[in-house]
């Protein structure tokens, strides 16, 4: 039976009565028609709409979900340094792959990024062409007691020396800091009294197989840098060599 939620009567002309009729008879199954003076709802429902000031809300849109507020993302944390191993009595080991850094004598307050080869040239001729090198050793265990800058090449290679190969190497008073503007002023200035030692690397690319060898002993540190630059009395040179986990500097300590 349909029912009705009229709570004013008014006229009903014969017109609206079998329009009346003819929309209760079009009511789906589970609905009926009903009039709603309120709030003007007239109309199938499946539920009484003359009580709700929306009228039916069968065909009313349901209240959108809100979107859930994004959690904040928490800000990175920095990277810290892994703390150098610890050295124990008769413990030796050795440290490759050094940061280097290229430093220019022609410009003394350039600096430049850190890089991975060995690169120095001296031509005195063009001395905006000459450069020297920072290399820059983290990691050394604490405690070591005995230090050398060695530097070595395995059978397979990519080494050049043209012209003099010999270098000097002086120890800095302390080591660059990581992430610096690492200059030619700012190592000059760190500079220790003593040379390390030098390394002659002039006619060894032609030389086959592996080798190794010595350019001096050093204060042991946890971090340690060095200035690396071709000794001029020998006239112009240039080096580059290709440095890996077994080429190039390192740092051959004892505990």
């Amino acid at each position: 039976a349909a029912l009705f939620g009229l709570t004013l009567a008014r006229p009903t002309l014969d017109g609206d009565a079998s329009s009346s009729l003819n929309s209760r008879q079009e009511c789906s199954t589970g609905t009926a028609f009903y009039v709603c003076a309120i709030n003007d709802f007239r109309g199938c429902c499946s539920v009484d709409p003359c009580a709700m000031p929306d009228g039916c809300p069968d065909d009313q849109a349901p209240e959108p979900t809100p979107e859930p507020t994004p959690e904040p993302t928490p800000e990175p944390t920095p990277p810290t340094a892994p703390a150098p191993p610890t050295c124990t009595p008769g413990q030796s080991g050795a440290l490759y792959q050094p940061e280097m850094h290229t430093i220019f004598p022609s410009m003394p307050d350039m600096s430049s990024p850190a890089v991975g080869d060995f690169d120095v040239a001296f031509t005195p001729d063009k001395p905006g062409t000459s450069f020297d090198q920072a290399a820059t050793f983290r990691g050394i265990p604490a405690g070591a007691t005995a230090c050398s800058l060695k530097w070595a090449v395995p059978a397979e290679r990519n080494f050049t020396v043209t012209g003099n190969g010999l270098t000097g190497v002086n120890q800095l008073t302390a080591a660059l800091a990581p992430g610096a503007e690492v200059s030619a002023a700012l190592v000059d200035g760190m500079l220790s009294e003593q040379e390390v030692g030098g390394a002659d690397f002039t006619g060894w690319p032609e030389v086959e197989g592996p080798h190794t060898h010595v350019a001096g002993s050093a204060v042991c540190a946890e971090e340690m840098s060095f200035k690396i630059a071709i000794r001029g009395d020998l006239g112009q040179g240039w080096i580059f060599m290709d440095q890996n986990e077994e080429t190039g500097w390192y740092i051959e300590y004892f505990c």
